[in-house]
């Protein structure tokens, strides 16, 4: 029945892990050439960049990639953020090993991001990888 068919928005991901620190100088590349498939890619639909970028939201990739305007950054733009705000690098332990966020939720300009959490839940004082996992939850715009 056609009534029982759900209306879908067509949207792409996108998910990279950028090389550690040492090899920093391939991260802004690495950013243009994402940038450049996107724009092959996505004819206009939303699209989310997610990953481990090694780096800090003031560094340079990072940076490049907000101030070209085509994204946000869904833990600043979310209207209600809960779990830590902090690192996400974990190294396997039971806490952040700094204050600063090394994995990033970006989502195109016509997505709304309600909700973005950092989930830093252990299981019987086992971290579940050596970044705590990241979610947003997000509307489309028509």
């Amino acid at each position: 029945m056609l009534s029982s068919v759900k209306a879908y928005k067509e949207f792409y991901f996108f998910n990279l892990h950028l090389c550690v620190r040492k090899f920093e100088k391939f991260h802004k590349p690495s950013i243009e050439l994402l940038v450049k498939k996107i724009g092959e890619i996505t004819k206009g639909n939303p699209f989310f960049i997610t990953g481990d970028f090694n780096e800090f939201y003031s560094d340079e990739a990072s940076t490049y990639l907000r101030e070209l305007g085509i994204v946000n950054d869904a833990r600043q733009v979310a209207k209600f953020r809960y779990g830590t705000q902090k690192g996400t690098y974990n190294d396997y332990t039971l806490k952040s090993t700094n204050d600063n966020p090394i994995d990033f939720i970006y989502a195109s300009k016509n997505i709304v991001v309600n909700r973005f959490a950092t989930i830093t839940d252990h299981y019987d004082g086992i971290a579940i990888s050596d970044h705590y996992p990241i979610v947003a939850e997000v509307e489309f715009l028509e």
